[in-house]
């Protein structure tokens, strides 16, 4: 699937129809714009095209990551309880298998 990156014909028109500028959908002119207001319309289509081309406003948008990216992150950083000490040192049994140390406490 491609996308287009120009503007789709009927949302520019519909833009270009608003009776000049809008503010940027979310910001507060836009929120005291009436809700028949052509320019709040023409600016959710404008906020729609953005999306739709992944072509974010810095100023309005702050997107540094993908979703993806962010969980990722998320996902490396320690939690409680996680051992974040160097390696796990390994003791030999009498049969050459890798054992931890279990300090006296059972296990293995």
């Amino acid at each position: 699937m491609s996308v287009v990156h120009l503007p789709l014909s009927w949302a520019q028109q519909l833009m270009e129809n608003a009776g000049g500028s809008f503010p940027p959908y979310g910001s507060q002119e836009w929120v005291q714009l009436a809700d028949d207001d052509r320019r709040k319309v023409a600016a959710c289509v404008a906020a729609a095209e953005a999306w739709r081309t992944r072509n974010f406003r810095a100023d309005v948008f702050d997107f540094t990551q993908s979703r993806r990216a962010r969980e990722i992150e998320e996902a490396r950083r320690p939690r409680p309880g996680d051992y974040t000490g160097g390696p796990v040192p390994w003791d030999r049994d009498e049969k050459g298998v890798g054992t931890t140390d279990t300090g006296g406490r059972g296990g293995r």
